[in-house]
């Protein structure tokens, strides 16, 4: 696993907030004093948007009087409160990124989540320092299921997609970072379980957490 660049998803891979993600359309929709089990094809339809895409279709679905912008931070705001305070690092993850430093490999993030979130997280759990900046699909215009957005990110160092290697949970984003041209390397989260046969079809390398990703360096 040899790569000077390496590109971060962070949701699911660096830090283990999917449970949380998971329950943000049912707290949201419980914040309006609306039933989640009544409105169970909403989590479905939102999984691979970024926070923007998923604002302006719950606004259109629930013919809602305020704007996506307006929906966009009433979310933010409800996954702030976690970000700041409830998600972990999942194990590993800090001893990993120190390893990547010692052998000069430059980092950062490319992320659905808005960055002043990404950032107040990763600051919080004190791995901020280890990436030159945090990349968030809604400052691209585009989710990660489009090869484009890893481009434009490999861009942002400066180099070519070939040049970098990608750490992913989920098989669409994995995909796109294939078809883009990176090494990909997909790490297992559990609420992606059913989805890990194609990971292993999809991916140059899978490890079930980060030890496993450490051993691959020596």
């Amino acid at each position: 696993m040899e790569a000077s660049f390496a590109i971060f998803d962070m949701d699911g891979t660096l830090i283990d907030s999917m449970p949380y993600w998971d329950r943000l359309t049912a707290e949201y929709l419980e914040s309006l004093n609306l039933s989640p089990d009544e409105h169970l094809d909403l989590k479905d339809a939102v999984e691979t948007m970024s926070l923007y895409e998923a604002a302006e279709f719950f606004q259109q679905a629930l013919d809602l009087d305020k704007t996506p912008e307006e929906v966009m931070l009433e979310m933010g705001d409800l996954m702030d409160r976690h970000y700041q305070e409830d998600i972990p690092l999942r194990p590993g993850v800090k001893e990993f990124l120190s390893a990547l430093r010692e052998e000069g490999v430059m980092m950062c993030v490319l992320t659905l989540t808005p960055a002043p979130l990404a950032y107040s997280c990763l600051q919080r759990l004190g791995v901020d320092e280890y990436f030159e900046f945090i990349l968030s699909s809604d400052d691209v215009g585009m989710g990660k299921e489009r090869p484009e957005i890893f481009l434009q990110t490999a861009w942002e160092f400066g180099v070519y997609p070939m040049e970098t290697i990608v750490f992913e949970d989920s098989h669409y984003a994995a995909r796109a970072a294939k078809e883009a041209g990176c090494t990909v390397v997909g790490i297992f989260e559990r609420t992606h379980a059913e989805q890990w046969p194609k990971m292993k079809r999809i991916c140059d390398v899978t490890i079930h957490n980060w030890e496993e990703a450490l051993e691959l360096l020596y």
